[in-house]
This record gives structure tokens, C-alpha cells and sequence, in this order.
């Protein structure tokens, strides 16, 4: 031990303790270990607590001892030491005096955890601190109580499963009064759920102590209870709706809500008025609520009826992001109550012209759910149904019978062996201890038919995000023992669901081939008189239409979006009527345009590409058969040059475009600086 620091101990004199900090900290690092078994000794003298030159003495070492600790980078080297007086301190009297001050060792053994835990990233040192500090959670003394909960909190950042074995310790803290332990709660949850569940009743009971963030807290980790244990919270539901009138704990207990709602939603039936008068007060909650009226619609068909009229009431005050939640919780209610849709489809459609595309696109699915719905049979099945079976064929192979597709009657809600998503089809009858492979290969086909019905159900074109949880929800309507907190099973249902669409979109793949055909043949335009009509039909119906230069060359094929064009700057002339809003498909490759055709137009032709947004005029669009023409008659012309390199193409494509020419009333256009060549199509 260094000279100076044993005299200081050994004398405890306090005149000298202050030379301490004029040592150099790589002198005093070898020592350090024993000073602190030094201070240790007096710390556990019986006389500590009564006399002040050695509490000031221990204080002034302490921090000395820190300080060298700190500047060395070896706190890993001293824990043991440090902790252990932790130990001592826990030996004798914690409470604050009548004056409500702090003894000695509570004071010293602050000073030592607030120093341990500014080390709460490194694991060893939490192993040694966290098992020795949770117990002074047991003193009564409030302050030092709420400084360990700052501590503890801070630790689980990094250090949760180290906290769950004490969660009993924290929990009876919590209980008694010390509610900054709330913090600590939804950080060590998922490691001792259970612990927590038990105790549920008790926490519900002192919300009304805490304040709100502490009450924040327990919110939070009564949300973590909602998704999987419903009805442990079920009876506090008419005591959470008290605190709905807090903007800012309504949007934690709304999530709540909507996880409870999910799976029981018969308790919110007496709370529908009030849940409307938070999203009326609240605007900024409204997809909340309207997630838990769209749970009520599987109760009756009463309360579907409502929160269709409630939806239908909302479209005026919704904004985008709240539309889209709306239009999909009625598709959702459409599934299972057509006539419903069928009712309210006229107001649904007036979103048709909104400057959201995916409320447009969720109009034209509703749209379109419609018509397939209307024209089913009431006892028939249903197109995808039908479409199903269709394929249904059997080949007979070494006398062995195999379903290619299964049939509609196959696809019956039930649960099958999750071995069958994680294995591969070679690696079932490969391996020789399955009992069945068959139960497998039945289960694979089984669980292809119902991804594939839910794909051309939900319409979806990706897995990313929102669109992969709306195909779970389909897929669990039929397949009943799915577990979503299966890391590895939803890891290969999404690869599954992949190449479900990469097959779809290659062969343009359609559930209804019949209600395909109605859209080819209502894209064929034959003249002018007719031209409106077919446009409206091809905007009804998703057809593919062809866009034309300024000389009638077919450049590209789009799909109408908006009929007539919802550009604001177009919408204030004179006709409007007379341009489209259309979404570009193909585009010709080689196709060059000087200008777009609308004078505010932002880009450039060659910037245009695939699904991007332009307004055309009405008079510069033809039938989708142009386009292919064009391409055919392309390769004959390119074929024709290469035998005769002096003939030269026609100037202009003539007459074939199934157009006559453009009208005298065509809306103006920007000047064409240099005649548009003819585009080589690929």
C-alpha cells in the first residue's frame, strides 16, 4: 500500500486525506485492492456510524479510490473489491434517522453503485453488482429505494436476464411503494412473463398511486399481456377506458385494445360510444378505433352493419393513412357480409379520385369484390373455389395416384404438422424414420392451395410489411396451428408466399379467367363513337390501354388510374374531361417523345418508366392491340431492311392504330420540336 494511504487509514487523519488526490493514479493502481479491504475494515467498525473524521476519511478514499479506478480502465480488476463493500454496508442500518437523513452507509454505498453502474455495458461487472445491489430494494429507505431503480433500469438495457432471477425481490418492491421500479418492468419482461402475469391484478390495483410516467409503464407492459393472455385483462377493461381522457396514455391502452379486441371482442360492445368520442376529441387515434369496430363485426351481423355505417361516416373527417385502415377493415367485413358492401358502394366509390394511390387501388378491389360477389350464386361455390378444382387432376405414375392441386372441398380450416412447412418435398421421402411422408406431401399441398387462394384473395404483390400480415391472416383462417412467434416458420411461409407471386405475375396467373377475358375484350376499340364508353370500361375494368405520340406512333402501354384526370392543374381547364391520369405498364424501347403532352409536366420521356404517375390527353389513346401491331409489324419491317437495305420504312404507320386520327378539338400541347422516330420494340 502506497505510504500516504496507509497513514491516512491507519490515523484516519483527515488533514492528510486531501494529499491523496495529488498522488499519480499509475502509483496508487497496485495498491487499490488493499485500500479498499482497508476502508472495509473501518466501514464495519461498530463506531462508524457515530463519528464523523472517519465517515469524512472513508468519503474522501472512497472517492480517490474511484477516481484512480476510473482513469486506469480497471474497473473489471476491482469489482470484487467494490462489491464487497456493498456487502458490508448491507450489514448495517439502511433507514434515514427521525431527521430523514441518510446514515453513513447508505451514503457510501450510494457513492459505490452510482460509480459500479456507470459500467453497465460491461457484463462481468454487472454478474458480480446486480445480485448484491437488488437487495437493497428491502431497506425502507425511499431515497436510496429510488436511486437503485434508476440503476437497476439502466442495467437492463443490457443486463435483463441478469435482473429476471430477482423479479419476485422487484415486484414486492414495486408493490410496497416504490413505483420508480415501473421503468424496470417492460425492459425484463419476456424474461419472466409468467411472473409478472401472476402478480397482474396487483399492478392494476396501484395505477392510481403512480404517477403518469410510471403509469406509462404499466400500460406498457400490460400491452405485452394483451397479445398473448386476454383474459387476464378482460375485467379491467371498463377501468382503462377511465384513462382514454389522457392524451398521453390513450395511445398506449388504444394498442391495448386493439390486441384484446382481436381475440374477445364481445367486451368492447358497452364501449363503442366512448371509443368514438376519443377518435371525435382525438383524431390522431382514429385507425385505433377503427381496428377494434372492425373486430366487433365478427360478434353479429348487427354490429357489422353499425361499423359499416360508422366506417361509411368517417370517409369526410379520415385522412389518408386513416382511409386506407378504413377501406381495409371493410374489405375485411365485406368477406363475410357482401350485402353490406354492396349497400354502401355507391359513397365507396367517390374515393375513386383520391390523391392516394392505395386508396385508389383499395376502391377498385372493393370494386371489384363487388361484382364477383354479386354475381355468385347464393349455395355455389366461390370463383377461386372453382377455379381451384378446375385444376384438380390426377397422373398415374408407376401405380401411384398424385394431386397436382388440391380440390375446393380440400380447403377446409385444419391444423397439420408443421414438420411439413420445414421440410422439403426430397427430404420427406428421403428419409426413411417418418412414419407417413404421405400425412407430409397431403399437408404441403395443402398448405401451396391455401397460400395461393390467399395471394389472389388479398391481391397482394409483396411480403414486406403490412401486406405479409394481411396474408397470415388468411392463411390462419384456414390453417389452424400456425404460430406467429415461430421465427423459422414464418421465415419459410414468407418464402413460400414468394414464390406464389413470382408464379403468379410470370404466367399472369388470374383466380376468375373468365372475368379476365370480359377485361380483354372490352380494351378492343374499334372507333371514335364508341371511344368514351370503352375508356370508362377500361378504367372500370384495369385494362391496358396504348399512349401515342404527337404523329399516332404508339410509344407505350398504361393502365388508367383516373378518368377524368384528378391533375389539379388540368382539372382547371376548360374540359378536363379531356385528359386521363394513366400509370405507365411498357414502355417502347427506343421510344423518344420532346415533351410530355401535359405543360406542367416535371420530367423528361426519358425519365418516365414503369408505374410512373403522367396525364394524357384523351385523343392521344388507342386499344392495347395497337401496341402489339406496332411490334409486329416492327420485326417485319426490321427483318425486310436487312434483305434490302435500300427500302426504306413507311413515314408515318398510317391508318392501322384502330383510331381514326386526332380530332381538331384535341387539348393543346407543348410544340413538337422534332418528328418522334419509330420505336424498336423488344
Amino acid at each position: 500500500m502506497h505510504e500516504l494511504f496507509a497513514f491516512v487509514l491507519r490515523n484516519k487523519d483527515l488533514s492528510k486525506a486531501g494529499d491523496l488526490f495529488s498522488l499519480d493514479d499509475r502509483d496508487i493502481k497496485r495498491c487499490l485492492i488493499s485500500v479498499l479491504q482497508k476502508i472495509g475494515e473501518i466501514l464495519d467498525n461498530k463506531d462508524f456510524a457515530s463519528n464523523d473524521n472517519d465517515q469524512r476519511v472513508v468519503d474522501i478514499c472512497v472517492a480517490r479510490v474511484t477516481t484512480a479506478i476510473r482513469k486506469t480502465e480497471s474497473i473489471e480488476k476491482h469489482a470484487v473489491a467494490l462489491v464487497r463493500l456493498l456487502e458490508l454496508c448491507q450489514k448495517h442500518n439502511l433507514n434515514p434517522s427521525s431527521q430523514e437523513e441518510d446514515p453513513p452507509h447508505a451514503k457510501i454505498a450510494s457513492d459505490i453503485m452510482a460509480f459500479l453502474f456507470m459500467h453497465y455495458d460491461k457484463g462481468k461487472v454487472m454478474i458480480l453488482a446486480i445480485p448484491v445491489v437488488v437487495n437493497f430494494l428491502c431497506c425502507n429507505n425511499k431515497e436510496l429505494g429510488r436511486n437503485v431503480s434508476s440503476y437497476l433500469s439502466l442495467a437492463a438495457l443490457d443486463n435483463a436476464d441478469l435482473l429476471a432471477p430477482h423479479v419476485d425481490l422487484i415486484l414486492s418492491s414495486l408493490l410496497r411503494g416504490n413505483y420508480f421500479l415501473s421503468t424496470l418492468l417492460p425492459q425484463i419482461f419476456t424474461q419472466c412473463r409468467q411472473a409478472v402475469i401472476d402478480q397482474t391484478d396487483c399492478l392494476v390495483k396501484i395505477i392510481d398511486k403512480c404517477e403518469l410516467s410510471q403509469r406509462l409503464n404499466l400500460f406498457q407492459v400490460f400491452g405485452m399481456i394483451a397479445k398473448t393472455d386476454t383474459k387476464v385483462l378482460e375485467k379491467y377493461v371498463r377501468k382503462f377506458v377511465k384513462y382514454l381522457s389522457s392524451n398521453t396514455l390513450s395511445p398506449m391502452i388504444l394498442c391495448l385494445f386493439v390486441d384484446m379486441a382481436t381475440a374477445s371482442p364481445l367486451i368492447f360492445v358497452d364501449h363503442v360510444s366512448t371509443l368514438q368520442k376519443v377518435a371525435k376529441q382525438q383524431p390522431t387515434h382514429i385507425v385505433q378505433v377503427m381496428q377494434i369496430m372492425g373486430a366487433l363485426v365478427t360478434i353479429h351481423k348487427d354490429y357489422a352493419r353499425k361499423s359499416m355505417d360508422y366506417f361509411v361516416s368517417q370517409f369526410g373527417s379520415a385522412d389518408q393513412t386513416a382511409l386506407t385502415v378504413i377501406l381495409q377493415e371493410i374489405k375485411a367485413l365485406s368477406l363475410n357480409n357482401h350485402d353490406l358492401l354492396d349497400l354502401n358502394l355507391e359513397e365507396i366509390s367517390k374515393l375513386s379520385r383520391n390523391g392516394s394511390s392505395a386508396v385508389r387501388i383499395l376502391v377498385q378491389q372493393l370494386k371489384e369484390d363487388n361484382s364477383k360477389y354479386s354475381s355468385a350464386a347464393p349455395m355455389e361455390n366461390t370463383k377461386q373455389e372453382r377455379w381451384a378444382l378446375s385444376q384438380t387432376k390426377e397422373s398415374s405414375t408407376n401405380g401411384k395416384t398424385h394431386m397436382r392441386v388440391p380440390a375446393a372441398g380440400f380447403l377446409q380450416p385444419r391444423s397439420i404438422d408443421i414438420s411439413s412447412i420445414l421440410l422439403m418435398r426430397r427430404q420427406i421421402f428421403g428419409d426413411p424414420e417418418l412414419e407417413n411422408p404421405q400425412t407430409l406431401v397431403n399437408d404441403q399441398n395443402f398448405l401451396c392451395a391455401v397460400i395461393r387462394r390467399a395471394v389472389i384473395e388479398t391481391g397482394i404483390r409483396s411480403v414486406k410489411g403490412h401486406n405479409f400480415h394481411e396474408l397470415m391472416l388468411k392463411i390462419k383462417e384456414l390453417v389452424l396451428n400456425i404460430n406467429d412467434e415461430d421465427k423459422e416458420v414464418m421465415k419459410k411461409l414468407k418464402e413460400k408466399a414468394t414464390n406464389v407471386i413470382h408464379y403468379l405475375k410470370k404466367r399472369q396467373v388470374s383466380p376468375d379467367r373468365e372475368f379476365k377475358k370480359r377485361k380483354l375484350d372490352y380494351g378492343k376499340f374499334s372507333t371514335d363513337d364508341d371511344k368514351e364508353e370503352k375508356l370508362q370500361t377500361c378504367y372500370k375494368t384495369g385494362s391496358l390501354v396504348t399512349l401515342l405520340d404527337y404523329k399516332d406512333v404508339p410509344i407505350a402501354k398504361a393502365n388508367i388510374v383516373a378518368y377524368p384526370c384528378t391533375d389539379l392543374f388540368i382539372k382547371d381547364t376548360d374540359d378536363p374531361g379531356a385528359w386521363l391520369s394513366v400509370m405507365i405498364e411498357y414502355k417502347g424501347k427506343g421510344s423518344v417523345l420532346d415533351y410530355l403532352p401535359a405543360s406542367n409536366a416535371m420530367q423528361d420521356w426519358k425519365d418516365v418508366g414503369r408505374n410512373s404517375l403522367v396525364s394524357w390527353p384523351r385523343e392521344m389513346v388507342a386499344n392495347d392491340k395497337t401496341y402489339d401491331d406496332l411490334l409486329c409489324q416492327g420485326q417485319e419491317r426490321k427483318a425486310n431492311t436487312e434483305e434490302n437495305s435500300k427500302e426504306e420504312l413507311p413515314s408515318t404507320p398510317g391508318t392501322c392504330w384502330g383510331f381514326a386520327a386526332s380530332s381538331p378539338s384535341q387539348p393543346a400541347c407543348h410544340p413538337v420540336r422534332r418528328q418522334a422516330s419509330l420505336p424498336a420494340y423488344a
